[in-house]
């Protein structure tokens, strides 16, 4: 997710047309750690 650029029609849609900030990418991670993900760092 660190790597998400927004491409192509990201600009029709404001809420996806920027990169993640660093705050919501260790949200995201959070996230998928206590849903049982693993390897997040590959």
């Amino acid at each position: 997710m660190a790597q998400y650029q927004p491409e192509h029609k990201a600009k029709d849609y404001p809420e996806i047309s920027r990169r993640l900030t660093r705050k919501e990418h260790l949200e995201a991670l959070e996230w998928a750690k206590q849903y049982g993900m693993s390897r997040l760092d590959r």
